[in-house]
């Protein structure tokens, strides 16, 4: 496990382990009692890199502890059990005035986790897996209605706006049902976070809240870009949204683009249990994209870009014949981009099809 370098006998160097515990990763496939060491077991009491180096335990436990590390001592000699603590923090660090201190003396040794193996291929359809119906702690609150003795705000942009803009900060606004009219840019640095009001926080098809907005981007224009008429285009560093139908309300118009939502190049986002509306274009990848039990629905090109898009468990529904879904942007064959769709499923929107004429992409 360790491999310490202590320049001489007087120098100040140690690795401490304090109530720590010692057990295989929940994923180990073997059995790792007498064949993981605190110490390399290889190296011999002669050998160079052993110069000054002592190592001593006290009531560790776990499958490297003393018990179960002979091997390493035995070859390497340098190791003491010790009968008490003498190496307290103090004794270790030059200073102690950059640790908090607060829960010092209630430290509790960790015991190991209970694995428990989950199935794949299992969901919870229609069944919470989480308070959907709840703000969480800390957020900014945006309602239809006023809320007695809460802070709210009537726009998600209003909320945005009061949102702190530190990197070092999560931002989480929470939408009560309703269909807002707004586009929005949402282009704080670090993690912006829309959860809408949901009592099945799986179940997309069981939604309360939508973000719409009608405008279409000539994409033949010499000027401008597509992304002008997106109804939620994500440049901050970090998006995430829970439960929240996008919609592009422009009707399809031959090389007009109704783009619903939208990441940048180099910015990641994440939509669990979202709704995407549009027609041509509705969705743009330029960054990185994870799509999970999500729907959405367009028809040309409508999930396109040169970014990365992973679409988990999700469903994707053409509204028209005679089109290709996904148009790739990769700009190389070496580029890190690329389109993954794993275990979703691709069937006419309602009210359309049957098709005979769609593909999953150019040729």
């Amino acid at each position: 496990m360790t491999a310490q370098s202590r320049a001489s006998s007087t120098a100040v160097g140690g690795y401490i382990f304090d109530q720590c515990l010692f057990t295989a990763a929940p994923n180990a496939g073997t059995d790792l009692t007498n064949e993981v060491y605190l110490a390399p077991s290889s190296r011999s009491a002669t050998d160079p890199r052993t110069d000054h180096i002592t190592f001593a335990e006290y009531n560790n436990v776990g499958p490297s502890n003393w018990e179960n590390n002979a091997a390493a001592r035995q070859s390497f000699g340098n190791a003491t059990l010790l009968t008490s603590d003498i190496y307290p923090l103090s004794a270790v660090m030059d200073s102690t005035e950059w640790i908090d201190m607060t829960y010092w003396n209630s430290i509790v040794t960790p015991q190991p986790a209970v694995v428990v193996i989950i199935p794949t291929n299992i969901t919870v359809n229609g069944t919470s897996v989480f308070n959907g119906t709840a703000p969480p702690s800390g957020a900014l609150i945006v309602s239809k209605t006023p809320i007695t003795s809460v802070t709210t705000y009537g726009t998600i942009q209003a909320a945005l706006d009061a949102a702190p803009t530190s990197s070092k900060t999560n931002a989480t606004i929470f939408i009560y049902p309703g269909v807002y009219t707004e586009q929005l840019i949402v282009n704080k640095s670090g993690h912006t976070i829309f959860q809408g009001y949901s009592s099945a926080t799986d179940d997309y098809a069981q939604n309360q809240v939508t973000i719409q907005f009608s405008r279409g981007s000539d994409t033949q224009a010499t000027t401008g870009s597509n992304t002008d008429g997106v109804t939620v285009y994500a440049t901050g560093n970090y998006f995430h949204a829970f439960n929240i139908n996008f919609r592009n309300n422009n009707e399809t118009q031959q090389d007009i683009a109704s783009l619903a939502f939208a990441v940048k190049s180099s910015k990641f986002a994440a939509l669990c249990s979202c709704q995407i509306y549009g027609n041509q274009d509705t969705l743009s990848i330029s960054g990185n994209l994870f799509i999970f039990k999500t729907y959405i629905e367009g028809n040309v090109d409508f999930i396109y870009g040169a970014g990365s898009g992973y679409f988990l468990d999700s469903t994707i529904s053409p509204n028209e014949d005679g089109i290709s879904i996904t148009a790739s942007k990769r700009a190389t064959n070496t580029t890190s981009a690329c389109f993954v769709f794993d275990q979703c499923t691709l069937k006419p929107a309602a009210g359309t099809g049957p098709f005979t004429n769609v593909g999953l992409g150019r040729p």
